[in-house]
């Protein structure tokens, strides 16, 4: 093959570029790229690409969705229904949190946390955010606040919602010490990758009460 056309599970390697010695290009229907070697495909002579902006609204719609459903316990009470236990007018077990009023802190403010925070506002909702470069005119449009360390916005948010990258910086960004920094009240919402949050610790966290729940669109091992 001259060129290809991956999909984020397909892995582009040394052991796959080795083999193809024709190839001058992988265009990589994604944003992320972390399943491919781009040391190696340079090496290679390989061109790479990717599809940033086509799926950032869509994605920010997705995060919303899962902070609604976690928060008002909508699959939840989904689940029930379907499994025939609700048998009387009980709220009780099905009891939410809101969202509108809360404080969101997104982690890694690009188009996909933008256009989160962008809905936010929607829900009257306190956005604070960390990332790799400070955004001074998305604090101006949208009455976003800066952190200069992650820990703050895992201390002061109600939903801590990740858009970064999977790298290696940011692999278990969200481990056993960052979900103890979390209020036991708040949610951790993952769409990025899944690597980027230890399962383990997350367990531990929702199961013994340190945060109150998480909702993944991802997860490791996938």
């Amino acid at each position: 093959s001259d060129g290809m056309i991956t999909e984020i599970t397909d892995i582009v390697d040394k052991e796959l570029l080795d083999q193809a010695p024709n190839l001058k290009v992988v265009a990589n229907r994604a944003v992320g790229m972390d399943n491919i070697d781009i040391g190696e495909a340079t090496k290679h002579g390989v061109l790479v690409s990717n599809t940033p902006g086509v799926l950032h609204e869509s994605c920010a719609d997705f995060t919303f969705g899962l902070m609604l459903s976690v928060a008002r316990n909508i699959t939840y009470g989904d689940r029930q229904i379907h499994a025939g236990e609700w048998k009387m007018f009980d709220q009780i077990p099905y009891l939410g949190t809101d969202v509108h009023g809360a404080t969101l802190g997104i982690i890694g403010l690009g188009l996909i946390g933008t256009a989160v925070a962008r809905r936010a506002r929607a829900f009257d909702m306190s956005v604070l955010y960390h990332s790799r470069t400070r955004k001074p005119e998305v604090e101006q449009q949208l009455g976003v606040e800066w952190r200069p360390d992650i820990d703050a916005v895992l201390r002061e948010s109600d939903f801590v919602s990740l858009h970064v990258p999977l790298t290696a910086e940011t692999e278990r960004i969200i481990g056993q010490r960052e979900l103890e920094l979390m209020q036991p009240h708040s949610f951790l919402i993952n769409t990025t990758r899944g690597p980027t949050v230890d399962p383990a610790a997350l367990y531990d966290a929702a199961s013994t009460g340190k945060i109150a729940g998480a909702a993944l669109d991802v997860t490791d091992p996938e």
